[in-house]
């Protein structure tokens, strides 16, 4: 049972993207539930994949440029998943 849920986990991860009219800070709290179900199962990923999944998931339309200056200023490199969510939060709170 244990593994049909890890193999249910990895591909709601590989499928994690926002909902239509979903905003991002419920976006956010659905990644931190998965992330945290994967983690509790020993599902794990490195911290580029936790980064660009969450990056990936934000609207486009919304986000790419923000994204794009974090890409482009070397900072986004660095960011663990936590990092991540704080610069998120914080420009999204300056919207």
């Amino acid at each position: 049972m244990i593994k049909s849920k890890k193999a249910l986990l990895k591909k709601e991860f590989d499928l994690f993207s926002s909902l239509p009219g979903e905003d991002t800070k419920k976006l956010i709290e659905r990644y931190c539930h998965l992330v945290r179900s994967m983690s509790m199962l020993g599902v794990t990923k490195d911290r580029e994949e936790w980064v660009d999944k969450l990056a990936d998931a934000l609207p486009q339309k919304e986000w790419g440029t923000y994204l794009m200056i974090l890409k482009n200023t070397g900072v986004y490199d660095d960011l663990t998943i936590s990092q991540f969510i704080e610069k998120i939060e914080s420009q999204d709170l300056e919207q």
